[in-house]
């Protein structure tokens, strides 16, 4: 799983670099975001292999979306910035994907809620994953934090 946490009020993003497969670590290395061809920057918590159909998926992002889901049943949670707008893109239930404008904080992947929690304590974004490290074996790794006005990692 991952720790994915936007931190609204410093519009900066923190993810872990943990990977693991069947409750065994794979790699405290992988690399959790993308940008696709159009441009946009994808964080994303939940299944590597579901990345490039959540990305077909939603398409360009431009607005708030509801879509129904297609045949496939995906587990996702995801900070994409399009055109300068942060977005958060997630799995409402088995059958629709939501893409909204960020207006606040927010958190995905195992580790989120451990996240939020050091954000909401007045921890800064980088600390709020590495607390996450301590509460859940699923989040580790690298510490990596994007910043989303100035458009590149710390």
């Amino acid at each position: 799983m991952t720790t994915l946490i936007y931190n609204h009020d410093t519009c900066e993003i923190g993810i872990d670099s943990r990977m693991t497969r069947r409750g065994s670590i794979v790699s405290d290395d992988a690399q959790k975001w993308l940008t696709d061809a159009r441009g946009a920057m994808w964080f994303f918590s939940g299944s590597p292999v579901d990345i490039p159909e959540v990305i077909d998926i939603f398409g360009v992002i431009d607005g708030p979306q509801k879509i129904k889901a297609g045949k496939s049943e995906l587990h996702f949670g995801a900070v994409v910035i399009s055109n300068g707008v942060v977005y958060f893109c997630y799995a409402v239930d088995s059958s629709h994907y939501i893409a909204e404008v960020a207006t606040h904080s927010e958190h995905f992947g195992s580790g989120g809620m451990s996240a939020m929690c050091a954000i909401n304590l007045g921890k800064g974004t980088a600390e709020s994953v590495e607390f996450a490290k301590t509460m859940d074996c699923y989040t580790g790794g690298n510490v990596n934090v994007f910043c989303v006005k100035e458009m590149k990692f710390k």
